[in-house]
């Protein structure tokens, strides 16, 4: 996992991929949908999608992202870029992913474990899977 704030890298991880390769599978995303939560996420049932955050409230935005019901497990990455309205990059990083069969979504956040950290604003966003699949555009508010 690579992920960079403000043009500097903020964290990099490593991860060992065991039992598998990584595919590039044509994968595509139904919805995007946006939730804010803390370091662990809330359960399906609990979650409060928006695309209008509080900047004293918002800590992760986390991007849940739908698919067709996997038939086989695949390995790939995710993308996500977040841009400022002004289109500065203001996020950019990548995340290895195993999709089991049966499984049809995923997720992963960006932001702080506290809030008051995002700046108020329009954001955009991009997520991609693999190098060349599909491309899955939107905006969210910080107010």
């Amino acid at each position: 996992v690579k992920a960079s704030m403000n043009g500097s890298n903020q964290l990099v991880t490593y991860f060992d991929v065991v039992e598998g390769k990584y595919d590039n599978p044509h994968l595509t995303m139904n919805e995007v949908k946006l939730f804010s939560a803390g370091a662990v996420p809330p359960e399906l049932k609990d979650r409060i999608y928006s695309a209008v955050f509080s900047s004293h409230q918002a800590r992760r935005i986390y991007f849940e992202i739908t698919l067709p019901k996997m038939n086989a497990s695949v390995y790939t990455t995710m993308n996500y870029k977040i841009t400022k309205s002004s289109g500065e990059i203001y996020a950019n990083y990548s995340v290895p992913i195993r999709f089991r069969s049966g499984d049809d979504r995923c997720w992963t956040g960006f932001g702080w474990d506290n809030p008051g950290h995002w700046q108020k604003g329009r954001y955009g966003y991009e997520i991609s899977i693999g190098e060349v699949n599909n491309l899955f555009r939107g905006v969210f508010d910080i107010v």
